[in-house]
């Protein structure tokens, strides 16, 4: 009887993780928030948060706020702000955001290697090729997705300003 119970599990475990995830443009539209922390590079981190809202009309806007920080004090040494705009669709179970525009809007950095023009070189770099995020998961306040360009899953919130 136990080995039964256990082979059901492993079956409805397996069955599971190979499901395909659907998503929908109903289930995408409105604003969310992606926090994230991680390494750049030796010593160096990398937090930043998104705040995405995707229209009905397929449009999108983001403003991003990023700070670059010493992994081992935790002191902040860059800051950077900007607002992107382009359009979005669903392909294949994916969100593909093409980006129309990219900019720097806030740039300060105590370190003299660290320059608004090599942000702004990155922030236009997203408009060369879409940012297509895989849904690993979809709930009514969390999409977890997968950015495969960088190799990293994000949950993305649904932003509530009423809550």
């Amino acid at each position: 009887m136990m080995r039964t119970v256990l082979l059901l599990s492993s079956i409805l475990v397996i069955t599971a993780c190979g499901k395909e995830v659907t998503i929908t443009q109903e289930q995408v539209v409105g604003t969310w928030i992606t926090s994230t922390d991680s390494f750049i590079d030796d010593g160096i981190g990398y937090r930043e948060v998104l705040l995405d809202h995707f229209r009905e009309d397929g449009t999108f806007t983001t403003h991003t706020s990023s700070e670059m920080y010493w992994s081992k004090t935790g002191v902040p040494f860059a800051n950077i702000e900007g607002p992107d705009k382009g359009r979005w669709s669903i392909e294949d179970n994916k969100v593909v955001k093409h980006y129309d525009e990219s900019n720097v809007t806030h740039f300060t950095s105590s370190e003299d290697s660290v320059t608004r023009a090599q942000f702004e070189a990155a922030f236009q770099k997203k408009l060369q090729s879409p940012e297509v995020l895989t849904v690993v998961q979809v709930d009514p306040e969390v999409l977890v997705v997968e950015d495969a360009t960088i190799g990293e899953t994000f949950n993305m919130i649904r932003h509530s300003p009423d809550k």
